[in-house]
C-alpha cells in the first residue's frame, strides 16, 4: 500500500510592502509574512510607508489570512528620541505586530526589557556573519537574525546547525556593496545617513576609479548587481533556513507580485516533490520586473556577475535591433523606428534604446520586423533595443491588488476553514467553524420544524460554503445525527454569518495585555535603564575636556612608517593619555617594533579587531588568541562586532566596544556592555561630517575587492581604497589628511566621545 509522501520543510516566505497596494500584492501573491515600515525610524523612510491605522488595517488583513507582519524599526535611534521610539514599539506591540525588525541594540534592550514577550529580529544592519554573532544577538534577546548579505551557503549551513535562533537570508533583489549598517558614504557626500533611514545611493553613482596615480576608467564602481537565489531554494531549506526574504520596499507592487510569486511557486514544488526545475519563462519574468543583471553574490563566491556594470539601474531585456529610423515632421526629437525583434512587444511597452525612451503607442508590420513610434530622442541603426516595462506583464501582475482593499474586493488568498454540524432530535443544529490552528466558532439554530423533504442536509452544505468575499475557504462540512428538520436557509445564513465575523475577530485578536505606551520608559526600574539615564544626564552636565587621543590606523605598517606622528610637537595638555590602534592580527609579529616607537612618542599601544572579521582575519584571531590575548593584557582590545566580545571578555581581556558597533545611544552601550564590554565607543553617526571625521574615517567595508586603490567622485573628491594583508575586506575611506597637531585642533569641531576621547584616523 502506498504512503502519503511526506513533504519537506522550507523557509517562510518574506516579502517587502512599501504601500497598501504592494502589501495587497504580496498576500495575494503567497508571502507567508511581510515586513514594512512606519513614518518613523525605518531605513526606507523614502518608501510610502504607513501610518498608524493603515498599519493596522494591514495586519489585521494578514492576520485573517494566516499572514504574519514584521515591522522595522531599523535605524539607530538618538538618546532625545529613545523614549519615543519605545513608545513607538508598545504601540505595534498593542496593534498586533507580529516582531520588529531592529538594528538599534539599544532599542532592542529596552523592548526586551519593557515587553519580554514581543519578537525582535536583529536587521542585517547589525552585521552578523557567523555564529558567534548569532550567539551574541541572542543573549540580547534576538529571537531571529537577519544575516549580512556577504555568507555563504556553507557559513549559512554551519551557523543554522549551531543555533536555536531563527535564521533569515535575503534571497533576491537589490544588494548593497558595503556590510549593511557600515556604511558611511550616503553621509559623507550627501548629508543624508542611511542608518538613518536617508540613504542617497551613492553607490549607485559613476566614480573614476585610479591605481597608482594612473586612472583606469570611469564608471559604476560601487553598484552591484542584483541577488538572485531562485536557483538555492532547496539549499536554503535543507541549511536550515527560516525565512527567506525579498528587497523590495521602495519597488512596484507590480514588482512585489511577480517575484512572490515566483518563488512561492518554486517553494512550493520543493516541498512536495523535493526538487524543482526554473522555467524560461519564470527567468525571463524576474529579468522583465526589475535587474541590474542577476548574481547569486556570495552565497557560492563572488562570480563575475557581481557588479551591474555600466548599468546602474534596471536594464530591462533586450528584444531587439534597430534596422531605421526616421524623425517625425514637426515634431522635435521625436522618430519612428524600424526594428527587428526577437520577442513580440505590445502597445504600451517600454523601451530604451541607447538614450533614448519610448512607450508604444505606434506598431505596424509583421513580427519580426515592426516599426514603432514615437521614440523620444535620437536612434541609430545597430542601437540595442531594451524593454523595461511589459504590458502584459504589468497587468497581469497589477490583477494581484487592483479593485481591492483592506475589506473589499475579491481575493484569492484564503484561510482554510472546516465546519462541523451537530443535529439532535430534539431540532437544533449546533455549527462549529473550525481553522487549522485551533480556533473553534460555535453558533446553535433552532428548534426547528420536524417536517422534511429530506434535502436539509444539502441545504446547510450549500448555505455554510457560500464564504463569498470573506477571507475564508471551506475545505470540508461534516453532519453528524439526523436532520429531518425543515430549516430556513435564512436561518443557516444567519449563523455562517455571525460565525465568520467572531472568527475574523479571533485571528485578529493578538491576546496580549496592552502596555501603556507612554508610561513604560519611566516605570522600568530595572538598574541598568536608571543608572544609563543617570549616565546621560551626567554626561550633558559634564563639560569635560580633552582626557585621551587616539590615533587609529588601518594597518600597522602605516604606523611604522609615519614619520609624521614621529616629528610632531604638539604640545598635549597635561594629563591627556595618547593611544595608538593597530590591528591585532597583523600586531602579533611586529609588537617589539610598535611598542617601540609608540614608547618613543609617549603613547601606548591598543590591539583591535576590525568591525568585519570574516575571512583572514577571523583565520588568524583564532589560530593566535592567546597571543592576541596577551597583547591586550595591558590595555585592553577595540572589538567593532558583537561576535567576538564574549570570547576575549571571558579569557580575561579588558573589552572596548569600537564604532562597527554603532553606539548611539546610552541604551545601546548598556545592552553591548552585557556581553562583556567595559565602555563602548561612539558610532561614526555620533560625529559630524567635517568636524568629527578626524583623518580618513572609514565610509565602507566592503568583501568585494576593488581592483584599484583611490575612487573619484564627479565633484573632483577622492575616496582611498585601502588594502590590508590580514583581512578579506577593503575599506573605503574618505577625509583630509592631518597631523597629530592638526586633530587636536580639531577638538572643538567634534563631539568627543564620553570620556574626552578623540579619534584620529590615518
Amino acid at each position: 500500500m502506498a504512503t502519503k509522501k511526506e513533504k519537506r520543510r522550507v523557509p517562510e516566505l518574506l516579502a517587502p510592502a512599501g504601500t497598501k497596494e504592494a502589501f495587497i500584492a504580496a498576500v495575494e501573491s503567497g508571502a507567508d509574512a511581510i515586513y514594512l515600515g512606519g513614518k518613523t525610524l525605518n531605513a526606507r523612510i523614502g518608501a510610502g510607508n504607513f501610518d498608524f491605522s493603515e498599519m493596522k488595517e494591514a495586519i489585521d488583513f494578514a492576520h485573517k489570512r494566516k499572514v504574519k507582519v514584521y515591522v522595522t524599526v531599523n535605524t539607530l535611534v538618538k538618546d532625545d528620541e529613545i523614549e519615543e521610539a519605545l513608545a513607538y514599539c508598545c504601540e505595534l506591540y498593542n496593534i498586533g505586530a507580529d516582531a520588529l525588525i531592529i538594528q538599534d541594540f539599544g532599542l532592542g534592550y529596552l523592548v526586551k526589557k519593557t515587553i519580554p514577550d514581543f519578537p525582535i529580529h536583529l536587521s542585517t544592519q547589525g552585521s552578523v556573519y557567523d555564529f558567534m554573532g548569532v550567539e551574541a544577538a541572542s543573549k540580547l534577546g534576538y529571537e531571529r537574525v537577519v544575516l549580512a548579505r556577504e555568507v555563504s551557503l556553507d557559513e549559512i549551513k554551519n551557523i543554522c546547525e549551531n543555533t536555536d535562533v531563527e535564521i533569515e537570508v535575503f534571497c533576491h533583489g537589490a544588494l548593497c556593496i558595503c556590510y549593511s549598517g557600515q556604511c558611511q558614504m550616503s553621509r559623507a557626500i550627501g548629508a543624508r545617513s542611511g542608518n538613518r533611514g536617508a540613504c542617497a545611493q551613492p553607490c549607485r553613482l559613476a566614480y573614476e576609479l585610479e591605481e597608482g596615480g594612473k586612472k583606469k576608467g570611469r564608471g559604476y564602481h560601487l553598484s552591484p548587481s542584483d541577488l538572485n537565489l531562485i536557483d538555492y531554494i532547496g539549499e536554503l531549506a535543507d541549511a536550515g533556513v527560516a525565512s527567506i526574504k525579498i528587497e523590495g520596499r521602495m519597488k512596484s507592487p507590480e514588482y512585489v507580485s511577480v517575484v512572490t510569486s515566483i518563488y512561492r511557486k518554486y517553494l512550493d514544488e520543493y516541498r512536495d516533490n523535493g526538487s524543482y526545475m526554473v522555467s524560461d519563462e519564470d527567468r525571463f519574468a524576474l529579468e522583465q520586473i526589475f535587474n541590474r543583471g542577476f548574481t547569486t553574490a556570495y552565497v557560492d563566491g563572488v562570480d563575475e556577475d557581481f557588479m551591474s556594470g555600466e548599468m546602474p539601474k534596471h536594464r530591462g531585456v533586450y528584444v531587439g535591433e534597430v534596422i531605421a529610423s526616421e524623425k517625425i515632421k514637426n515634431k522635435d526629437d521625436r522618430y519612428i523606428v524600424d526594428a527587428l525583434f526577437d520577442i513580440p512587444i505590445e502597445k504600451n511597452d517600454v523601451l530604451e534604446i541607447g538614450n533614448a525612451r519610448c512607450k508604444v503607442t505606434l506598431i505596424e508590420g509583421k513580427y519580426p520586423k515592426l516599426r514603432i513610434g514615437d521614440v523620444i530622442g535620437s536612434v541609430n541603426r545597430g542601437d540595442a533595443i531594451y524593454r523595461m516595462v511589459s504590458e502584459v506583464q504589468a497587468s497581469f501582475a497589477s490583477l494581484s491588488y487592483k479593485s481591492k482593499d483592506w475589506n473589499a474586493g475579491k481575493f484569492h488568498r484564503k484561510t482554510k476553514v472546516t465546519w462541523d454540524v451537530i443535529a439532535n432530535k430534539e431540532g437544533f443544529v449546533k455549527c462549529i467553524l473550525r481553522d487549522d490552528s485551533g480556533i473553534a466558532i460555535e453558533k446553535v439554530g433552532g428548534p426547528f420544524d420536524h417536517s422534511d423533504d429530506g434535502s436539509a442536509a444539502e441545504r446547510i452544505k450549500e448555505s455554510l460554503c457560500k464564504m463569498g468575499g470573506t477571507p475564508f475557504e471551506v475545505e470540508s462540512v461534516k453532519i453528524r445525527g439526523i436532520v429531518p428538520y425543515k430549516i430556513p436557509v435564512s436561518k443557516i445564513n444567519e449563523l455562517r454569518r455571525s460565525a465568520v465575523e467572531e472568527m475574523e475577530e479571533a485571528l485578529c485578536d493578538v491576546k496580549r495585555k496592552p502596555v501603556v505606551t507612554k508610561e513604560v520608559f519611566s516605570a522600568c526600574n530595572d538598574e541598568s535603564l536608571v543608572s544609563a539615564q543617570e549616565k546621560l544626564d551626567a554626561d550633558a552636565s559634564d563639560k569635560k575636556g580633552l582626557s585621551a587621543i587616539e590615533v587609529f590606523y588601518y594597518d600597522v605598517d602605516a604606523f611604522l612608517g609615519d614619520s609624521d606622528i614621529t616629528n610632531d610637537k604638539a604640545e598635549i595638555a597635561e594629563g591627556v593619555e595618547k593611544f595608538i590602534l593597530l590591528p591585532a592580527a597583523e600586531l602579533i609579529d611586529k609588537n617589539e617594533e610598535t611598542e617601540k616607537k609608540a614608547k618613543s612618542i609617549g603613547a601606548q599601544v591598543i590591539p583591535y579587531i576590525s568591525n568585519i572579521t570574516k575571512g583572514k582575519e577571523d583565520a588568524i584571531i583564532k589560530k593566535e588568541f592567546d597571543a592576541i590575548c596577551k597583547l591586550a593584557a595591558k590595555n585592553g582590545i577595540y572589538i567593532g562586532n558583537i561576535n567576538w566580545i564574549k570570547k576575549f571578555s571571558e579569557a580575561g581581556v579588558r573589552v572596548f566596544g569600537d564604532y562597527g558597533l554603532n553606539n548611539y545611544n546610552c541604551f545601546s552601550e548598556v545592552a553591548i556592555k552585557t556581553l562583556g564590554a567595559e565602555r563602548v565607543f561612539d558610532s561614526l553617526e555620533a560625529f559630524d561630517i567635517g568636524g568629527g571625521f578626524v583623518g580618513h574615517a572609514p565610509l565602507m567595508t566592503s568583501e568585494h575587492s576593488f581592483p584599484g586603490d583611490t575612487l573619484i567622485d564627479r565633484k573632483g573628491e577622492k575616496y582611498s581604497i585601502v588594502k590590508r594583508d590580514f583581512s578579506s575586506q577593503d575599506v573605503i575611506s574618505f577625509g583630509k589628511g592631518m597631523s597629530l597637531r592638526d586633530a587636536i585642533s580639531e577638538l572643538p569641531k567634534t563631539r568627543a566621545e564620553k570620556g574626552g576621547i578623540i579619534r584620529l584616523y590615518i
